[in-house]
């Protein structure tokens, strides 16, 4: 496997520096050129050792560990670098900022939240407050608007600055209970037990583990605090600032794309429901869909369908493969297809407005179909890790996303488990392959993905697996039918027809949503602990090697690991 996908060993190696230095910047300080020397020393030692062995095909295992601790070396120091990057921005935090408001106001029960990036290049999340809980009018703030905002409170973002403050803020409040004792004291009066008020409930570990997941997922989104103000104590740009107003960005114009598609959705004459769903899907809004629905996609386990992702591209790039009929001709159309479909996916992407998690997916179809090109069409792997590598060389903290995790998870899974078992079903089967291939790689991106989305989010759709593999037909033959909808869109009675089959197929997958999740124990809740992810992954990784290599010694271990979770629950 390695010597096939070579790529992979230096990725992994890579991965497991960022993760190794996140997991000890979290708990401890130190300085970055601690890992810088040793980089150049591995650096240098890894050289000396090519030099000594100048035959690549006769170099010592020396050499290779060298090279793999160099990667794991790089991959830590990126880490360090951007984590006290973030994190320099919240450190001696000011009352005073200053910046420009970077998303449209979102409305919370007692706030006013955007994203703020300040004029020293730092990114903040800004808390306004309301009068109260059923003031509903937005404040006089537009993204794009340059404001000063006076803060009375601030909370830093990074794992490690928040323990000192929470630690801060303890020792604020017990100097603060004592005054009130000593008080009491002075004044003869009978000293209240505060111990009942002090007593931390469950619900107040619940608050502070969802707060601090929050806090974590802003942080390795570069937001390096969050900002609160009061009512009224912010105000526009100063004379003396430059001006930025009201004007357009790209994203606006993305939007404006979108927004264009929707009103011609509407004019076709698609049902709300029908609607909602195919605009979704090909324009990444949401907004019109009901929180119900919403709701039903969480418990069958099929919202990642509505989020645009690698799996709508990897259904659109099958329709382009079928209409540019590559398998039907040499090798040559085969290249010149690739470089036709990758423009065709980065214009979608642009009009979804470049969501993250489908701009992972774009660039890692683009290096697949650069690999088809230059005539490597079956190294998927060395694709995948490429586009990571190069990703996380770019934005290390991409290796705390969730998206991101699961964007190359499916990845790793159809390239590993998908890919195989589209080609034996091939070579089995003949007219219903391509229904059947698609049935595959949603079954393998489920599996390859639970163990994640468990971890995150404390909870497993339990018919998951049925209801993906119903949906994942109905939502390829929804993409199918929107391409062809804006290909004939010039032919009405074409676009009547076809308007009708996505109304009728979007109101289906509502249904199997509606179905799933009013079944009974539609969700089973289970947030596994880290190490209980990688047991099952290496569980995972066992069973494959029994497929390929048929040696029951891993049948065996996979089964005493299996007989060790439910210890390591509790662990």
């Amino acid at each position: 496997m390695w010597s096939s996908y070579p790529i992979l060993r230096p990725t992994i190696a890579a991965l497991l520096g960022m993760m190794g230095a996140n997991f000890l910047l979290s708990r401890i300080h130190f300085s970055i050129y601690i890992p810088l020397i040793l980089l150049a020393v591995a650096v240098g030692a890894t050289a000396w050792i090519y030099r000594r062995h100048t035959s690549l095909s006769n170099q010592s295992p020396a050499f290779g560990i060298g090279a793999m601790t160099a990667f794991f070396l790089l991959g830590a120091t990126m880490m360090h670098w951007r984590f006290l990057s973030v994190e320099a921005d919240a450190v001696g935090a000011k009352k005073m900022r200053v910046g420009v408001v970077a998303t449209t106001p979102v409305e919370k029960t007692k706030w006013w939240t955007m994203t703020f990036h300040e004029l020293n290049g730092a990114k903040t999340m800004l808390y306004v407050a309301k009068r109260d809980s059923t003031d509903s009018q937005m404040p006089d703030i537009q993204k794009g608007d340059t404001i000063w905002a006076l803060s009375y409170f601030d909370m830093p973002s990074s794992p490690y600055l928040r323990k000192i403050k929470q630690r801060e803020m303890d020792e604020w409040k017990a100097k603060k209970e004592e005054r009130k004792r000593n008080k009491k004291k002075d004044q003869g009066e009978q000293t209240q037990d505060l111990s009942k008020d002090t007593v931390a409930t469950d619900s107040d570990g619940e608050r502070q583990k969802q707060f601090d997941g929050y806090a974590d997922y802003l942080f390795y989104n570069g937001i390096s605090s969050s900002v609160y103000v009061s009512e009224g104590a912010w105000g526009y740009k100063m004379a003396d600032m430059p001006a930025v107003g009201h004007g357009a960005s790209r994203h606006d114009e993305d939007k404006a794309v979108a927004e264009l598609m929707r009103r011609q959705y509407e004019e076709a004459g698609m049902s709300e429901e029908g609607l909602a769903i195919v605009n979704a899907m090909t324009t990444g809004d949401k907004s019109v869909i009901s929180a119900e629905t919403k709701e039903h996609f969480s418990q069958a386990g099929i919202s990642h369908v509505l989020a645009l992702s690698g799996f709508h591209l990897t259904v659109i790039v099958s329709l382009l493969d079928v209409l540019l009929m590559r398998s039907l001709f040499k090798r040559r159309w085969k290249r010149l297809t690739a470089l036709i479909i990758i423009p065709f996916i980065w214009a979608f992407a642009a009009i979804a407005g470049f969501p993250p998690s489908l701009v992972r997916a774009t660039v890692m179809c683009s290096v697949f179909q650069l690999a088809l090109v230059v005539g490597h069409g079956q190294q998927l792997k060395n694709a995948a890790a490429i586009a990571g590598f190069f990703m996380l060389l770019a934005n290390p903290m991409l290796i705390m996303n969730v998206g991101f995790q699961l964007s190359f998870l499916s990845i790793i899974g159809i390239a590993v488990m998908g890919a195989p078992l589209c080609t034996w079903i091939g070579q089995k089967t003949g007219r219903w392959a391509v229904i059947l291939d698609i049935i595959a790689i949603s079954l393998t991106c489920t599996l390859f993905t639970f163990p994640v989305v468990a971890y995150h989010f404390g909870q497993i759709p339990l018919y998951s697996i049925i209801s993906n593999l119903a949906v994942s037909l109905i939502a390829t033959l929804i993409m199918w039918g929107a391409v062809l909808w804006w290909i004939f869109v010039w032919c009405q009675p074409v676009l009547s027809f076809l308007t009708k089959v996505l109304d009728y197929l979007a109101q289906a997958m509502v249904w199997v949503a509606d179905k799933v999740a009013a079944m009974p124990m539609s969700t089973i809740v289970y947030k596994p602990n880290i190490l209980e992810v990688i047991i099952i992954y290496a569980i995972t990784s066992l069973l494959l090697a029994f497929v390929y290599k048929k040696e029951r010694k891993h049948v065996w271990i996979s089964a005493l690991l299996l007989a060790c979770l439910p210890a390591v629950h509790y662990i």
